[in-house]
């Protein structure tokens, strides 16, 4: 779902059965070490470069 930017993440929460965006982002960020946007800009880069596969990480 994040991964195709067709939906927001409001709507991907409700989807999910959470109560609100900022409790999936929370959970999503728990689960995966990242926030939803750094995840889906991640994922968006790769499909640009698909050649060289990168480790999923956040740049602060």
């Amino acid at each position: 779902m994040i991964s195709t930017n067709q939906l927001s993440f409001t709507e991907i929460a409700w989807q999910l059965n959470y109560s609100s965006a900022a409790h999936f982002s929370t959970q999503f960020k728990n689960a995966t070490g990242l926030t939803p946007t750094a995840f889906q800009r991640i994922i968006n880069k790769r499909r640009i470069n698909t050649n060289q596969p990168e480790p999923i990480t956040e740049n602060k």
